[in-house]
């Protein structure tokens, strides 16, 4: 995730592309359009020029210890408590993405 660029992310198949994920590995992920519209406003507010989410200098990843910082106080202000145990591994961090993504659509329905 933290060092995902905008050339992976493809938007008229619907689908980023993480370069050497688990087990070194190319993987296809199916990219929903709500979070493609999401990611489409950072884009225009942030212009991040070598990867997605950059540090607080240009052309840096984003810290993976700032994200779990993030994360927690994120599922602190959705009530999601119960999963803050689980954060720190990059496996858990990517279930907890999407339970929060699935959340956000449960609470859409009601």
């Amino acid at each position: 995730m933290l060092t995902l660029k905008p050339v992976h992310i493809h938007s008229k198949r619907n689908i980023v592309i993480l370069k050497n994920a688990k087990g070194q590995k190319d993987r296809i992920v199916p990219l929903s359009p709500k979070i493609l519209e999401m990611l489409r406003n950072y884009y225009k507010v942030f212009r991040p020029t070598t990867y997605l989410f950059e540090g607080q200098r240009a052309g840096m990843t984003y810290d993976s210890r700032s994200l779990q910082l993030v994360l927690k106080q994120a599922l602190k202000k959705a009530e999601l408590q119960n999963l803050l145990l689980y954060i720190g591994s990059d496996t858990v961090m990517r279930r907890i993405f999407w339970k929060v993504e699935l959340t956000c659509v449960i609470f859409k329905n009601y």
